[in-house]
């Protein structure tokens, strides 16, 4: 049966425009260039200005998104990311309306799913999204999307590709690993608390490969400083001039549904700012960073097409990467470090493993772009989505339909009852801690120096008495200090 090409609205959200994008970002949203079938795509990019100007108003739709309408839209991870921007949020989400009421297939492709998961879920339902493409739960089940879980159809996709073009102009010139100039290159941000554990290992890896690297005379380029970032095409540059990359799992081990994890960690760091992960862990309700939400990212598809060998945390890696095949790996305690680092010297170790890694990676084909764009077009020609699930998310979208109010009272008293929930845990953690520190107080005033300090106030305040006195008062401060001092520490 023949295809007809299908009018596509793309909506991102970028405030630098696509030039300044990250490579990886920037190949994300263009996936449609793969497509089998030449569509005719319309970008829209909905930055309007700073957060903080933006107008409370809802947008009317532009003239030519009603003059010739959508057959899709497809809502790009970048759009997403405005759910952590706070009360921002629902400004831009009603300044967007329009977008809803769009009568067509609506695909959705987000990332970071654990990260303020329910307003995702519900922002998703609000819209009438038909499929999800969904990096964590492919198959729709888990703890994630509990509104969506049974409305929309789910496919399984990646973080990100191998961009066909980019491979080839890159391969054309890759270096052999024993002309390079540079051992070892990293770049990564310190992620706040709130990532969980596989936050934290991004820069831990960067602090200890950097030091335990140089005292073995290897020559690194490793920084997680904001200022180091590296753009665009000479990110692959940058890749290609090293014989090595270090690097872990994507990804997060926390669900934090409405931002209430990431609330309660800035209160614990705005008392005691030099707190550390595993102390702010501490004060956090039971298995708080227990998920796993971990995932290969397009920095390993980046260091394979630049043959760059990958020193990384052991991990799944979504089943591709393979240790000790496709790369050298790192126990998470960096126990073998020293073993790893020795095998990264050897050029005939390295040459085979980055040759492995591109043939069964690259050269087979099946994580370029164009199999992103097939699963697309796969949804897009999907009779059951436009006509069964996309008929019925119509109506229940509609403002006046009175399933939809019905249905969103039910989502937001459920997803209120969680967030109460979740607050009753944090204040059940806090009580407990008061009652531990209210004993160690009673403890210390119960004690003899204590009850001895008392005794020497309550004497007459004459010249022995006032010596008496001031002593009790010294002795009564320095305990006074000590307890205090003992609650800042815990």
């Amino acid at each position: 049966m023949p295809r007809n090409p299908k009018r596509i609205l793309v909506v991102y959200y970028s405030e630098e425009g696509v030039e300044r994008m990250r490579l990886s970002i920037k190949h994300h949203l263009h996936v449609l260039n793969y497509c089998e079938i030449p569509h005719d795509v319309v970008y829209l990019n909905v930055y309007e200005g700073p957060l903080s100007e933006i107008e409370d108003d809802p947008q009317e739709p532009p003239i030519w998104a009603t003059e010739k309408p959508f057959d899709v839209v497809l809502l790009h991870n970048t759009l997403f990311c405005l759910r952590w921007t706070g009360s921002y949020f629902y400004r831009i989400k009603k300044r967007l309306d329009w977008i809803r009421r769009l009568n067509c297939l609506k695909i959705a492709i987000p990332q970071d799913e654990g990260d303020h998961a329910e307003l995702l879920d519900e922002w998703l339902f609000d819209w009438g999204i038909s499929a999800i493409f969904s990096i964590h739960q492919p198959e729709g089940t888990g703890p994630l999307y509990p509104v969506m879980r049974d409305k929309a159809k789910f496919y399984g996709v990646l973080p990100g590709y191998i961009d066909d073009e980019i491979a080839s102009d890159v391969a054309q010139k890759i270096l052999p690993i024993s002309k390079r100039n540079v051992d070892i290159v990293y770049r990564a941000r310190r992620l706040p608390y709130w990532f969980g554990v596989a936050g934290q290992i991004k820069h831990q890896i960067a602090d200890v490969v950097s030091s335990r690297g140089r005292i073995q005379g290897l020559r690194c380029d490793i920084s997680t400083q904001p200022e180091d970032v590296i753009l665009g095409n000479s990110w692959l540059e940058f890749l290609a001039s090293s014989r090595g990359v270090i690097g872990s799992e994507g990804g997060s081990n926390v669900i934090d549904w409405r931002g209430e994890v990431q609330t309660q960690i800035n209160a614990f760091l705005e008392g005691q700012p030099d707190l550390t992960y595993e102390e702010i862990s501490a004060k956090m309700p039971q298995d708080w960073d227990s998920y796993t939400f971990l995932t290969i990212t397009p920095r390993n598809f980046e260091a394979v097409i630049t043959k760059t060998c990958q020193l990384l945390i052991e991990g799944q890696y979504k089943g591709i990467l393979e240790p000790n095949v496709h790369y050298i790996p790192l126990k998470k305690d960096f126990s073998n470090l020293d073993d790893a680092l020795e095998m990264l010297k050897d050029d005939n170790l390295v040459e085979s493993i980055v040759e492995q890694a591109y043939q069964d990676i690259y050269i087979n084909g099946q994580y370029t772009y164009r199999r992103l764009a097939a699963l697309i077009e796969q949804a897009i020609y999907d009779p059951a989505l436009p006509y069964s699930f996309g008929d019925q998310m119509k109506q229940i979208a509609e403002i006046d339909n009175p399933s939809a109010i019905l249905e969103r009272q039910l989502v937001a008293e459920r997803h209120a009852k969680e967030l109460l929930n979740a607050k009753l845990k944090i204040s059940e953690h806090q009580n407990l801690q008061l009652q531990q520190e209210n004993s160690q107080l009673r403890n210390v005033i119960s004690s003899p120096v204590v009850r001895w300090g008392l005794r020497l106030l309550k004497k007459p305040l004459l010249s022995s008495g006032l010596v008496a006195a001031m002593m009790g008062i010294v002795i009564l401060l320095g305990i006074a200090f000590s307890v205090l001092y003992t609650m800042f520490l815990n």
